[in-house]
């Protein structure tokens, strides 16, 4: 055993003089992670071998022997060591030979190399030969010194590594973009003859400037490349085994080269910039250059290796990759020092926002753990660049309607694609906790015209738009697509498919903006083209019908919104392979229709399921597991499980503040909602902070202030306001909110009815009974109708009336309101549920007061311990049902 560990470490020394003598603790750690005697053995004989060479190397020096640095090598005088590593040392070398002045760099080979490095060195040249790109430095000539030293001359790049070049000239995002896409230019030519470059990084690749200051890229150190093709000879390259393969096709797996590897020869690398199956010892591949380009895009953008923030050495990062959970560029951009963003020439939060989105996406593609998953080939990655210059549609993301949206609206040149972009796409992504994450798999040319139509028209109707009609940084959203609507059917009469998508996305935008009237002409007629021309099943039909089921829940029919929900989500499921994101997306929805109806045992399943779902995609899509948070936290809510609802929120907040940025919709309802928990759980200073917090949002997100959401927002802090006896205030945001909702929502709307039983409830803590029964008499007929008389809603409305008439000391009353908001919980609250304990105990003190002790004394036993159970004994829940139980004791005795 200790013999063939001797052998094995004597292999890895030869291969370790290849390594750079900073980077041999790393290459070490990867070679040797599963066996210490193994790397103590190589390290001893590392030491030797330095001790040895240090012997030798004075002893030539005393006996006068110069052979290492010579003084000319061919054409060339050599002017001084550029620099040097394991194969050898790179001059500088001047041409002398009165034909022309030339700058070169020239590589001798070390003269005490192993032969499996020899081999390399060659190696490197013959790919050298054979590769003729701009983009790569060029190789001029190589031979032989006169001791046998192999050599190669090659073109000198006078440059800086790129990205210190980037920072140095502080390019913004666009012109590193420009700089990288000249990168892949330069690699992709590489994998059209062959060979992978397999150690890309930040110091292999230079940028020069000619006489002009125009940049241009320069590809170096093929050092460790591979020539893609078995029986390679050593001079030549025959190539007629593979005339047919097509090498911009895929991932190549054939041979590397005609010389065998070692155990561990293959592992020559970096391991900050390798990829996981380089660690693993795998062959590389061109996808493996693929991934090691995204890290390169990373760094390039942010200033920082998407691992490199949470690991500090070489074993931490090759665990961190293997992991495959990497930051991503939005999320560092965000997190970057103002130094570093001036070096981009922005702030860090404009950087996160140009990030976000396609190039997240571009970058975590390209960074993904499974090969096969990234892109097939460096070209792809590069034209998805391209297009997110171009502002067209990049293949790494999902053409859901509401990207294409946003990517026809960036290229209109007034600017407004950030208004649309937030009120159209982010907004219906999200709002009222409905997730929009849906996308198209079908790319064929029909649909690519189609998508060319669309955009035009919706770049003519931008531009329509008078730029002085602009709101502080916002076009009115509503107005651009009022005169839109005004326009499809003249300009798009004979294509239907054209209008229906058109129809499809307005329709859409119409729901964010509160416009509910609009939106279903919108949407009815778009859903009714998709059916007839693509069938239930097909990708625009269902995104279309999940659309109308989000107005049906807005306007409070969530029995309809359930029922096409639940055909969507069946015709996703019976997709070959269902998209994960677009079912978690779909049982989102469908949760939230089912909550709204008072079906939460059905919801919590429902949501659960999304959320397992969503997390499948977390890491390349968090939006999906957000949502699913959040949706989940609304129910457990209502269910009392208030703790574990926190944990979402404050979790799904952290992620969002930073994802999103200061101001989104999806924000602001996140804020509502926690605030609404710390309100319920009596945290009022907290909730009222953040409930403000998310009104200022909404205001500023919504130029119309009768939008929904900027009722909801009001109506909320106007209820934690009223909890803390702060009713001046309060009054005057319970009306204007629901003003706004009498004018936005039809009559019967149960919105309107919350409302209502929400001012009640202020006068009645003021005992204003006179004021306070009609709005309760009014909420509870408007949520019957509107929600169902055994809603959950209509339940505590009920509940409240009771409140008041036996605060008014109208017992009588109040016993039969209380004791039909007890029947309606006994139906659909489990037995140990707090609300139904305190409907309980309030039924309970309304018989005590009229002299109905044997009854009552049960109801308020039980209330009060149930109570404490589920809330504690302090909380103010349980303090009022405990002093109705003693207020009776004497009666009761």
């Amino acid at each position: 055993m200790r013999g063939n560990q001797w052998l094995r470490a004597k292999e890895l020394l030869a291969d370790l003089s290849a390594v750079a003598v900073d980077e041999q603790p790393a290459w070490l750690d990867i070679a040797c992670a599963d066996d210490p005697g193994l790397r103590a053995e190589v390290e001893r004989l590392l030491k030797l071998d330095a001790e040895a060479g240090s012997y030798f190397a004075d002893l030539g020096a005393a006996l006068g022997q110069d052979d290492i640095a010579p003084t000319r090598v061919g054409a060339y005088r050599i002017a001084g060591e550029i620099g040097h590593g394991g194969m050898g040392t790179v001059y500088l070398g001047q041409r002398d030979d009165g034909q022309f002045e030339q700058t070169v760099a020239i590589k001798v080979v070390r003269d005490s190399v192993s032969d499996g490095l020899l081999a390399r060195f060659r190696d490197e040249r013959r790919i050298l030969a054979q590769l003729k790109h701009p983009g790569i430095a060029y190789l001029l000539d190589g031979g032989s010194l006169a001791d046998g030293r192999p050599y190669f001359v090659m073109e000198y790049i006078a440059g800086e590594e790129i990205t210190v070049y980037a920072d140095q000239k502080c390019l913004d995002v666009r012109h590193r973009l420009g700089l990288f896409r000249e990168v892949c230019a330069a690699v992709a030519h590489a994998h059209r003859n062959l060979v992978i470059h397999r150690d890309l990084k930040p110091g292999n690749v230079m940028v020069q400037e000619d006489d002009d200051g125009h940049p241009s890229v320069k590809l170096l150190d093929f050092g460790i490349a591979r020539i893609i093709q078995e029986g390679l000879a050593d001079d030549t390259g025959d190539r007629a085994h593979l005339a047919g393969a097509d090498p911009g096709s895929g991932p190549w797996r054939v041979g590397l080269t005609a010389r065998a590897p070692t155990e561990y020869g293959d592992r020559l690398l970096t391991p900050r910039y390798a990829a996981p199956e380089q660690i693993r010892g795998e062959p590389a591949t061109t996808s493996s250059d693929v991934y090691a380009l995204g890290l390169l895009l990373h760094e390039l953008l942010t200033g920082t290796h998407p691992f490199g923030t949470a690991v500090s050495t070489a074993k931490e990062m090759q665990d961190a990759i293997l992991a495959g959970s990497p930051a991503l560029p939005s999320v560092t951009a965000r997190r970057m020092d103002a130094a570093v963003a001036a070096r981009r020439g922005s702030t860090p939060r404009q950087v996160a926002r140009k990030m976000r989105g396609d190039l997240d996406s571009i970058v975590l593609k390209a960074i993904r753990n499974d090969p096969e998953q990234r892109y097939v080939s460096v070209g792809q990655m590069a034209e998805d660049i391209r297009r997110h210059l171009d502002g067209d549609v990049v293949t790494a993301r999902h053409p859901t309607a509401a990207y294409r949206s946003s990517v026809f609206l960036r290229q209109h040149r007034y600017g407004v694609a950030t208004t649309l972009l937030a009120v159209g796409a982010g907004v219906v992504l999200a709002s009222l906790h409905v997730s929009r994450i849906t996308h198209e798999r079908d790319l064929a040319r029909t649909e690519a015209a189609k998508a060319t139509q669309v955009s035009g028209l919706l770049v003519s109707m931008l531009e329509s738009a008078d730029p002085e009609q602009a709101r502080g940084e916002d076009i009115s959203v509503r107005e651009v697509l009022d005169q839109a609507s005004g326009r499809i059917e003249a300009e798009l009469a004979g294509q239907p498919d054209v209008r229906a998508r058109m129809e499809a996305i307005i329709g859409t935008v119409y729901i964010s903006l509160g416009k509910y009237d609009k939106a279903e002409t919108f949407l009815t007629r778009a859903v009714d083209v998709q059916h007839t021309r693509y069938g239930t099943g097909h990708p625009e039909t269902l995104e279309t019908m999940q659309a109308i089921a989000t107005l049906a829940m807005r306007r409070g029919k969530n029995d309809e919104a359930e029922t096409l929900l639940r055909q969507v989500l069946e015709q996703r499921l019976a997709q070959p392979q269902p998209d994960p994101m677009l079912v978690a997306a779909t049982r989102n929805d469908l949760g939230a229709a089912l909550v709204r109806q008072g079906k939460r045992e059905e919801a919590e399943s429902v949501h659960r399921a999304a959320l397992a779902f969503a997390t499948r995609t977390a890491a390349t899509a968090p939006e999906a597991q957000m949502t699913a948070r959040n949706n989940l936290a609304v129910l457990l809510v209502g269910q009392g499980k208030f703790d574990e609802a926190e944990e979402h929120y404050r979790d799904v907040l952290a992620q969002r503040r930073e994802l999103q940025g200061p101001v989104h919709p999806d924000l602001a309802n996140l804020l509502n909602n926690l605030g609404v928990l710390l309100s319920k759980t009596q945290r009022f200073a907290e909730a009222e902070a953040l409930l403000r917090e998310s009104l200022a949002m909404k205001r500023k997100l919504y130029d119309d202030s009768g939008h929904p959401s900027i009722a909801l927002a009001m109506a909320q802090l106007a209820t934690v306001l009223t909890k803390q006896k702060r009713y001046g205030e309060a009054e005057p945001m319970y009306l204007e909110a629901l003003a706004m909702r009498r004018k936005s929502l039809k009559p019967g709307h149960p919105y309107i009815a919350t409302n209502l039983n929400n001012l009640a409830s202020l006068y009645r803590e003021q005992e204003d009974y006179t004021r306070a029964e009609p709005l309760y008499h009014e909420a509870i007929a408007i949520c019957r109708e509107g929600a169902g008389p055994e809603h959950p809603w209509t339940a505590s409305m009920i509940l409240n009336l009771g409140q008041m008439y036996l605060r008014a000391g109208r017992p009588a009353a109040a016993e039969d309101s209380l004791g039909e908001a007890v029947r309606i919980r006994e139906k659909i609250l489990p037995e140990d549920h707090w609300e139904l304990a305190e409907a309980r105990s309030l039924l309970g003190a309304a018989l005590a007061r009229q002299g109905k002790l044997d009854a009552a004394s049960g109801l308020l036993d039980a209330g009060y311990t149930a109570l404490r159970k589920a809330r504690g004994e302090d909380d103010p829940h349980t303090v009022n049902a405990k002093k109705r139980m003693l207020a009776h004791v004497p009666e009761r005795s």
